[in-house]
């Protein structure tokens, strides 16, 4: 799997749900011009469980996901 970037229809529904989220305090025009660009430049996004796999392989263990609502989430993981 690649994890270096993640984009289908379910993480373009995350991403409206946030405009939308967003849109409540932020004029469109400022979500267009400056945190939506930003976004695609700076973030990265993979799926849940790429990210879930990553914490595996580094040596996580008791990996579990304590909260999720669209494209966030809370994960609980040990390393010791």
């Amino acid at each position: 799997m690649n994890y270096i970037f993640f984009r289908n229809k379910l993480q373009d529904t995350f991403i409206e749900k946030w405009v939308e989220y967003m849109n409540r305090s932020v004029e469109m025009k400022e979500i267009n011009e400056k945190w939506l660009p930003n976004y695609y430049a700076e973030d990265r996004p993979i799926s849940l469980m790429g990210h879930l796999d990553m914490e595996k392989n580094a040596g996580f263990k008791d990996i579990d996901i304590i909260w999720k609502y669209y494209g966030f989430a809370v994960c609980k993981a040990e390393k010791l």
